[in-house]
């Protein structure tokens, strides 16, 4: 892939860029970076054009001066992103908060979203009503490791056993996992963590009905199962249907809800989606 640099509102935005035909932009998870799709996207390039971004503060793109990580900033400066970047309407394909930001431009800037793939995510999950204090403690302590990687100047190996030893449980079930995790977030902004909690980066549930009742555009929703940490229900699903959504869902057994490889199946669905929706 291509590795370009926008500069969107004053920041520059580091991107991977592969492929022709109609453009899908790809959204990372909260601390996130472009290398969580590299596993899906060179199965898509060769039909449509991927732009894998980094939005502020993650991965090799610019630190918010103001350290301004709020959801709503996001969402704007993925607004700008599309209309700069790829020219013209997009397919949106988000990972976990990534998958809310995909929703918050759909929901502001319809003309901009052909459709949404959401591997992980409702606007509902972002609304902080108690349901969500595990993720939050985990990524506290997430974001106490990339703290210490800047402050003591520590190697990713190094990184990688601090994260292991604060969090031992991921480490001894998946090893792997928990590395490729590490990777992902080891370029991260420290301040982004603290973020995680501010109230006003959540929705009100008013404004998760709102953002929901406002997309028009093609939705698919990827899910796996609670007991392997997935936080999306086929509840949450039957709610964006009654709320006018055009919805499609599945359901992945065993898969949880932290970044990972797209395997076979989880590809051929994102395939499969894209054709229903015309593209």
């Amino acid at each position: 892939m291509a590795t370009r640099t926008a500069n969107v509102n004053g920041l520059n935005l580091v991107y991977e860029h592969e492929g022709s035909g109609p453009p899908i932009v790809f959204l990372h998870t909260f601390t996130g970076s472009a290398s969580q799709f590299e596993t899906l996207i060179p199965f898509l390039t060769d039909d449509y054009t991927c732009i894998a971004v980094e939005l502020r503060g993650h991965g090799r793109s610019d630190r918010s001066p103001e350290g301004h990580y709020i959801t709503k900033h996001m969402v704007a400066e993925a607004t700008a992103f599309i209309e700069q970047v790829a020219g013209t309407p997009a397919v949106l394909l988000g990972q976990s908060w990534g998958a809310n930001v995909a929703f918050g431009v759909a929901a502001q800037r319809p003309d901009l979203v052909r459709a949404i793939y959401s591997d992980e995510a409702v606007p509902a999950n972002l609304v902080l009503d108690g349901s969500n204090e595990r993720a939050l403690g985990i990524m506290g302590l997430v974001g106490d490791a990339v703290s210490e990687k800047h402050r003591e100047g520590l190697s990713f190996l190094q990184f990688a056993n601090r994260l292991a030893a604060k969090l031992p449980r991921w480490a001894a079930m998946d090893p792997a996992g928990l590395v490729g995790f590490a990777r992902l977030v080891a370029g991260s902004d420290p301040a982004l963590y603290a973020a995680i909690r501010n109230p006003d980066n959540s929705w009100s549930p008013e404004e998760a009905l709102a953002i929901e009742r406002a997309v028009r555009c093609p939705v698919h929703v990827a899910r796996g199962d609670a007991q392997a940490g997935s936080i999306v229900t086929e509840g949450h699903v039957d709610d964006l249907r009654n709320a006018g959504l055009h919805i499609t869902s599945t359901h992945f057994p065993g898969a949880g809800h932290m970044a990972r490889a797209y395997t076979p199946a989880m590809i051929e669905d994102v395939r499969a989606f894209l054709q229903r929706a015309g593209l």
